[in-house]
């Protein structure tokens, strides 16, 4: 797991949607998908309910981005 893939998780929950999430930190909206499909399968969990163009939390999803607001509050000192 990386610091960007949290970094993208975060943003796209917060703004909804892959492009969202692409604007916000400056990436093509295929890097965001890219970076949260790497990270769904090193979990082993679906974190993200796509449907047409916009995208939800799954239970699993809701969970750790718990713990990826921990994690990036401890990285960020």
């Amino acid at each position: 797991m990386r610091f960007e893939q949290l970094e993208c998780l975060l943003a796209v929950e917060e703004t909804g949607s892959f492009v969202g999430a692409a604007q916000k930190l400056f990436l093509t909206q295929q890097a965001v998908s890219m970076s949260m499909k790497q990270l769904e399968q090193e979990l082993g969990v679906k974190l993200l309910e796509r449907i047409n163009h916009t995208v939800s939390l799954t239970a699993e999803g809701r969970r750790f981005l718990k713990a990826a607001h921990e994690i990036q509050a401890l990285l960020r000192g």
